[in-house]
């Protein structure tokens, strides 16, 4: 399918559900699983589903059978960013790995394929991930002007 087309589905999904004044911002697919027991990760069969963020929150679509459109019945997660706690961040590569956990204590992974990495990296600052940049130097230059031997 062509992603305008999956664009234009998905927004007619999201659309009776937004609240007023909330807007769809990003959306793109994204591999997830719901982390149960102590099983590893390895052995969980995940699936497919589609990542949809709002200027509020996040929610995770189920993905339709194929030649069928998304619909409201697909919703499988619907959570403001503040009530999700990010639990860790792993760039395996080629993948992103986001452990998210709800209020509820129900564990959930997504995984973000390489063109939806930047997608992961925003769902990732919305529920309050670490904020990554340059690692400061170890050396700290005291306070005030240095002086220098003439």
């Amino acid at each position: 399918m062509k992603r305008t087309r999956v664009r234009r589905q998905t927004e007619q999904a999201v659309a009776p559900m937004l609240a007023a004044g909330e807007r769809l911002e990003r959306s793109g697919p994204t591999w997830a699983v719901e982390r149960r027991g102590r099983t590893p990760l390895l052995f969980r069969a995940r699936d497919l589903h589609r990542v949809v963020l709002t200027d509020q929150r996040l929610l995770l679509f189920r993905r339709p059978r194929r030649g069928q459109p998304l619909s409201p019945d697909d919703l499988v997660l619907a959570k403001r960013f503040p009530s999700l706690q990010l639990d860790r961040v792993r760039g395996l590569r080629p993948m992103l790995q986001l452990r998210l956990r709800t209020p509820a204590d129900r564990g959930i992974v997504l995984e973000f394929r390489p063109r939806q990495r930047g997608l992961g990296r925003d769902l990732e600052t919305r529920v309050g991930g670490r904020r990554r940049g340059r690692k400061r130097s170890r050396l700290a230059l005291p306070p005030g002007p240095v002086e220098r031997e003439a």
